[in-house]
Formats: structure tokens, C-alpha cells, sequence
């Protein structure tokens, strides 16, 4: 699948792991301690979500998408920084997870998926406020930020070939 961006679980599980990589980060700069618990569930769920959705991806797909957001980090959501970040990218997610449900063999795990995803925004709520969560769902949903055509253009990690600084591929003959 050169396309992965085309398909939705492969779709859900890039958003969810750049919410998990995005937590981890900011984990990493080393918050107080209340903030820290809260961003350690935050990575919980969305560690559970991505795994969970990520289930039965083609082979060579998962691995695929990780090295590219190990690579190059979650993409920048414009307007958002820090925690409001990662709390887009649950908000993302659950839009995402929730495309999947009408597919027959995919709905209990995404079911699943989507309960782990909402652990992540609960924490995440929590450090900016259930009125700014709300709020920053609301303009994504009436900027047209949910819908898939979005997400999989601004969403999708670039090619290693594509980062800054990469050395270009050689062509052969």
C-alpha cells in the first residue's frame, strides 16, 4: 500500500501515534508533576488507541508510519501548540477512529480504539479547560479540519524523502 494516507485505519493509527509522540515530548521538557500525570495518561490512551486501530494493518504498514513520525515528529496543527497540540490530535483521532465503524470487520477494535483515545482527551481537558477543548472542537468541526480530504493532506507525515535535510534517493537506469 504506497498510499496508506488513502485508507482510514492506516489514516487513524498516524494521527493517534502523533498525539502519543506529541505527549511524549512534552512529558519530556519535564512539567510539574500534576501536569506530567496528566500527559502520561494522555500517551496511555493514545498508546492503547494506536495499537488497538493499528490491528491487522497490512504487514510492513505500522512500522512504516512509526519510523516516519519517529522521523519527523507530529505534524504542526495551525493555531495550536503544547497541550492544546496533542489535544487536537485526539480530537483528530476520535474523527478519525469514528470513519471506521461502518466497516464490518474493523468496528470492535475501533470501538475500543475510540474509548482509549478519549482517555487521552479527558487528560488532556483537564490541563486546557473543558471550555477551550470544547471550543477548539468546535472550530475544527466548522473549518472542515475533521474531514478525511484534511487530515490526510495536513495529517500525513511526510516522506523521509521528503524532510529537511534528507539525502534524495539515487535513481537508477
Amino acid at each position: 500500500m504506497c498510499q496508506w494516507w488513502n485508507d482510514d485505519q492506516a489514516l487513524a493509527y498516524a494521527i493517534l501515534e502523533q498525539g502519543r509522540a506529541a505527549c511524549e515530548r512534552l512529558v519530556d521538557d519535564d512539567p510539574p508533576p500534576h501536569v506530567a500525570r496528566r500527559l502520561r495518561a494522555a500517551h496511555h490512551g493514545f498508546g492503547m488507541a494506536a495499537y488497538t486501530a493499528s490491528d491487522h494493518l497490512l504487514e510492513g504498514v505500522r512500522p512504516a508510519i512509526h519510523l516516519l513520525i519517529e522521523e519527523s515528529g507530529p505534524a504542526p496543527i495551525p493555531g495550536a501548540g503544547g497541550v492544546e497540540h496533542a489535544l487536537m490530535f485526539a480530537i483528530h483521532g476520535a474523527a478519525a477512529i469514528e470513519r471506521c465503524f461502518p466497516t464490518p470487520w474493523l468496528t470492535a477494535q475501533m470501538q475500543a480504539a475510540h474509548r482509549s483515545v478519549r482517555q487521552a482527551h479527558v487528560a488532556l481537558t483537564g490541563l486546557v479547560g473543558l471550555g477551550a477543548a470544547a471550543q477548539r472542537t468546535i472550530d475544527a468541526t466548522r473549518s472542515g479540519e475533521l474531514h478525511r480530504e484534511w487530515q490526510a493532506r495536513r495529517l500525513r507525515p511526510p516522506k523521509l524523502s521528503e524532510r529537511p535535510g534528507a539525502v534524495p534517493a539515487l535513481r537508477v537506469a
